[in-house]
């Protein structure tokens, strides 16, 4: 496989970006009044603005011919025919499996089961070992077990169903959050691990077995459930087989939110929005996978970003939501952008000389522009960011156009700038535009939209990782720091069966002779 620097294309690439040092957004928009219209393009109920990305029609087609000589259509095949697109680990990438249409049938009844399990509790059906409701639930996970959820979870709870908690950090403060003010015998623990061996889901979970056996005793394990694609190691682990939600071994977690890992977030939405989430997803798998490369969203935006990160140097992309539900989406983009593209491999093992994962940040609407934003105005690295807005909600709407005139406002200004006036401080005041960005637009922020657009960002991953030679499916920066965090736990808990091969003279200080731990919240 060509890396990106060795495809035909990429050195009048090289070219066409040393003369965009030359281009002004102001100029460009002068040139063609009808540019917004040129560079807008829509999906489902998925808009993206373009316009005011600091591109030609001369540098989009070098970049989709970039696109054609990395042969994005054969990658895109394969991953929705199910074919090896994860060659580290010899597997499938089945996630877009997940929403169908034609679901495979272990993922089919997974969910069903699941939907199943979230309506009854929604309505308060499920007994717990001592015969009381169940009204409380409390996720376990953590990385893509968890920030997928709870970004559902944050968006379209509909305030039915149980009182649900999420645990991820290993942090005892966490473990007292989640369990505070809850019965343990009205309360239900999911523990959700692919492999079933994620050292802080493990902690948690036997913190939280012992937890419930303060009440239930030997019934505690009635209250575990597990979504994991190693069900024997959950039932090692004390849950009832038929309490047991399998995964698929070919969805990794971070592109797993669309199955049972999403009990929770099925308990807040409801199975109407889940299928709405997965309809939305759908919608977006059906345009990544037909529509050409003068249309296709995901491709659009992934070449966007090669432009910008690759040819124009600038390595850090700020993520805008001009809605509060959307608060956790730049910690979940973080996650599947730079878990998956932060490598400086190739999938075949050959060193890169070129940047990958940008660094993504970022925070909600107008917050943001009394925090960061002012460095993105007139801070010396220029920062390009993507902007989401909703076209309708339910709110007030004199709310409502306040988030979209500011959304709007922040794009224009980060285009075209303003001179400082006169006075002496007009320099100060100067901002001097050509900041690039892009707009989403939903038409309403809901199950739907959020299906498409999480699908969006997941199909850009892929291709992003096709175009810089990279697996964007495994992880093993993530298992080393796992790997050297065994052996020193086993000092600080006065263990000796895994010595450290360096011990760091902190180790000491923090205790490293051993403390007696702390069982239970």
């Amino acid at each position: 496989m060509a890396l990106l620097t060795e495809h035909p294309a990429w050195k009048e690439l090289q070219a066409e970006s040393r003369r965009a040092g030359e281009w002004h957004l102001r100029d460009l928009f002068a040139a063609d009044p009808a540019r917004e219209t040129h560079y807008m393009r829509t999906a489902g109920p998925l808009t993206l603005d373009f316009s005011r990305e600091r591109l030609t029609a001369g540098a989009l087609q070098l970049l989709r011919d970039l696109a054609e000589e990395a042969k994005w259509r054969d990658a895109r095949d394969a991953l929705f025919a199910g074919r090896i697109v994860n060659p580290s680990e010899n597997r499938a990438a089945r996630h877009p499996a997940l929403r169908g249409p034609v679901k495979v049938d272990s993922i089919a009844e997974s969910q069903a089961k699941m939907l199943e399990l979230a309506e009854d509790l929604r309505a308060g059906k499920v007994k717990g070992a001592t015969g009381k409701t169940i009204r409380n639930l409390v996720h376990v996970g953590i990385g893509g077990s968890d920030v997928g959820p709870r970004l559902l979870e944050a968006v379209l709870a509909d305030g039915r169903g149980p009182r649900l908690r999420f645990l991820a950090n290993a942090d005892a403060a966490s473990l007292r959050a989640a369990t505070r003010g809850l019965a343990s015998d009205e309360t239900l623990v999911m523990l959700a691990s692919k492999s079933f061996g994620t050292a802080e889901m493990l902690r948690n979970g036997q913190s939280l077995r012992e937890w419930l056996a303060v009440a239930l005793g030997p019934k505690a394990g009635a209250h575990l459930l597990a979504a994991t694609a190693a069900p024997a190691k959950a039932k090692a682990f004390g849950v009832a087989e038929d309490r047991i939600l399998p995964l698929d071994e070919a969805v990794g977690g971070r592109f797993s939110l669309w199955s049972a890992v999403s009990l929770a977030a099925a308990c807040a939405m409801g199975r109407e929005n889940f299928e709405a989430l997965l309809s939305g997803a759908a919608e977006m798998d059906a345009h990544a996978a037909a529509a050409p490369a003068e249309t296709n969203l995901p491709l659009i935006s992934a070449l966007t970003g090669i432009w910008n990160i690759n040819l124009l140097g600038f390595t850090s992309r700020a993520l805008l939501p001009y809605a509060e539900p959307l608060a956790l989406l730049p910690l979940y983009l973080q996650q599947l952008e730079m878990e998956s593209l932060g490598k400086s491999v190739s999938s075949e093992g050959r060193a890169l000389d070129y940047a990958t994962a940008p660094v993504v940040f970022g925070a909600t609407g107008t917050p943001a522009q009394h925090a960061f934003m002012q460095a993105l105005h007139q801070g010396t690295s220029v920062m390009p960011a993507e902007i989401i807005l909703a076209g309708q909600d339910d709110g007030p709407a004199a709310h409502r156009a306040l988030m979209q005139a500011n959304a709007l406002a922040q794009a224009e200004a980060l285009a075209f700038g303003a001179d400082g006036g006169t006075g002496p401080l007009a320099a100060q005041k100067k901002c001097g535009g050509n900041r690039p960005s892009s707009i989403l637009l939903l038409e309403r922020l809901d199950a739907r939209a959020l299906g498409a657009l999480i699908a969006f960002y997941e199909h850009r991953v892929f291709l992003q990782g096709l175009l810089w030679g990279v697996n964007p499916f495994d992880q093993w920066g993530v298992e080393l720091g796992k790997k050297l965090a065994a052996p020193l736990q086993a000092v600080l808990e006065g263990r000796k069966d895994s010595p450290p091969a360096r011990v760091p003279a902190l180790l000491q200080r923090l205790g490293g002779k051993g403390r007696e731990g702390h069982k239970g919240p």
